[in-house]
């Protein structure tokens, strides 16, 4: 499936060289806000949550895997930079797609997530016998829910403070697409 490419995007597994960049956009306050992640976000972390993934070149079939989402655009980048990350983590035979999204700070609002996970989306259903892609936000992140709705994910609910972030219990807002959303019901 990886790796993937859009008109300014190209989508891989995230890589140990691609750390130092992660690790800073990481550890900006208002990246993190968003997300279940410690602050500071260490190179320790960093290392241990990406040291299975070394080596990859695409998904994993279960579990967890980290996508680097690197701008390729010569109008705007010489070479390639690591503007983002997607996670996508599968189970139930592949069945059930989960998955997640940053993109750093000086990226944002350039409709890059958009391109990132639009294309993600596609190739679980085109790659994979993904039948549900599922997606979480805290209600507060309006950016990442107006990308799902654009992306034609339903919400399904609210669960109230489902996770504690920095000491804070946290609500989580549930999306989904089917394949039949996107398909139709004849090709679920």
């Amino acid at each position: 499936m990886l790796p993937l490419t859009t008109p300014r995007l190209r989508l891989r597994v995230l890589q140990p060289a691609d750390l130092d960049t992660l690790i800073e956009y990481r550890n900006d306050p208002d990246t993190a806000r968003f997300q279940f992640w410690d602050l500071p976000y260490t190179r320790a972390r960093a290392e241990g949550e990406f040291a299975d993934q070394a080596g990859l070149d695409d998904i994993l079939p279960s579990g967890w895997t980290q996508i680097a989402v690197d701008l390729r655009d010569p109008a705007l980048t010489t070479e390639p930079r690591l503007v983002g990350d997607l996670a996508v983590g599968l189970e139930h035979d592949g069945a059930i797609a989960t998955i997640g999204y940053t993109i750093a700070p000086a990226w944002r609002r350039r409709g890059m997530a958009r391109e990132a996970v639009g294309a993600l989306v596609d190739a679980l259903f085109a790659h994979t016998v993904a039948h549900r892609i599922v997606a979480s936000l805290d209600p507060l992140n309006t950016a990442s829910e107006r990308l799902l709705i654009g992306l034609g994910f339903h919400r399904e609910g609210v669960a109230r403070q489902a996770y504690p972030v920095r000491g804070e219990w946290t609500d989580d807002l549930i999306y989904s697409l089917l394949r039949s959303d996107r398909f139709g019901s004849g090709n679920s």
